[in-house]
């Protein structure tokens, strides 16, 4: 009887041995499921900040060409008035040359 006892207490050690390499096995698979999917993250977060980087660089460039051509459009408009101005002067002076010589 004491050996029955004794086998039955080897055969628990080993299946509580069994039982606890397939536990650590497990916890071994979770833990590297778990890392994996923290440096996917990271990653997709490094991605995510790279490209917001670059939205935000080709919109300050986008910003800094309408600025440019708006100043470039105000520059011509100003210098059209000029013009403008120039011709109705000419205009008005010769208009008067001409009332004067008749």
């Amino acid at each position: 009887m004491e050996k029955l006892h004794l086998d039955n207490v080897k055969e628990l050690k080993g299946r509580e041995n069994d039982t606890a390499q397939r536990i650590k096995e497990k916890e071994r698979l979770v833990e590297q499921a778990a890392y994996e999917h923290r440096q996917k993250v990271l990653k997709d977060e490094e991605m995510l900040r790279y490209k917001e980087a670059e939205v935000k660089k080709t919109m300050e460039m986008e910003l800094l060409l309408v600025k440019q051509e708006r100043d470039k459009t105000k520059q011509l408009q100003v210098e059209y008035d000029q013009k403008l101005a120039e011709m109705t002067n000419i205009k008005l002076r010769l208009e008067k040359e001409m009332a004067d010589e008749l």
